[in-house]
């Protein structure tokens, strides 16, 4: 797929606690930003998903009829399994909805920030994809001050995804996020000013990569 009367297509990644959010967060407005979390967390609302989750686990992992992330993250970042299944339930309408918003769109550049980009095969999806980096000390420190979690909880959750290293070949850009905040800043401040040196590719739309869940 390649024209120009879409928007070029980018797309963030990188390890949980890499700093990834930040970046896009600190992108200018020009660059239309989703997060692919957000989105999932209104799939997750979807009254087929619940029951999907209830048949599954069952209701104890509902809190007023809604699902309860901390219940459910307690259960897939303990299993590998288990979180596949969460991801066969939620990644399908997730991918629909990212398609739909590159249709509806305006923009010269449309931004995703998936964290699982490589291990759902999207590498295909995106003209340009940016691998945030840090190393595994930095990245235990953020997450259990972000969720308020123990350390093994942490690890677990890094656990579960691919290396960095195995990343690095298939980016188009690799920062790394090991110092200061700042110079993070400063990453998405150039990266932009270079956003128009972006070439189209032949990509395929999002949910021709459905059938890869």
């Amino acid at each position: 797929m390649q024209s120009n009367n879409r928007p070029k297509i980018i797309g963030v990644t990188g390890n949980i606690g890499s700093g990834k959010t930040i970046f896009c967060k600190n992108l200018p407005e020009f660059i239309q930003v989703y997060f692919a979390d957000d989105i999932a967390h209104d799939v997750l609302q979807l009254p087929d998903v619940i029951d999907k989750l209830v048949t599954r686990w069952g209701r104890e992992v509902l809190s007023d009829g809604k699902p309860d992330r901390q219940r459910i993250g307690s259960i897939v970042f303990q299993d590998y399994e288990e979180l596949a299944f969460l991801n066969s339930v939620i990644h399908p309408h997730v991918l629909i909805r990212m398609q739909a918003l590159v249709m509806r769109t305006t923009r010269k550049f449309i931004c995703f920030e998936v964290p699982l980009l490589f291990e759902t095969n999207l590498q295909e999806c995106f003209d340009y994809i940016i691998l945030i980096q840090t190393n595994k000390e930095n990245a235990i420190k953020r997450i259990m001050q972000r969720n308020n979690i123990l350390e093994i909880e942490a690890g677990n959750r890094i656990d579960q995804q691919i290396e960095d290293t195995n990343k690095e070949k298939q980016a188009d850009l690799v920062i790394r996020n090991d110092s200061d905040i700042q110079v993070l800043y400063q990453a998405a401040e150039e990266f932009a000013k270079r956003a128009d040196k972006i070439a189209y590719k032949y990509i395929k739309p999002f949910t021709m990569a459905i059938t890869g869940y």
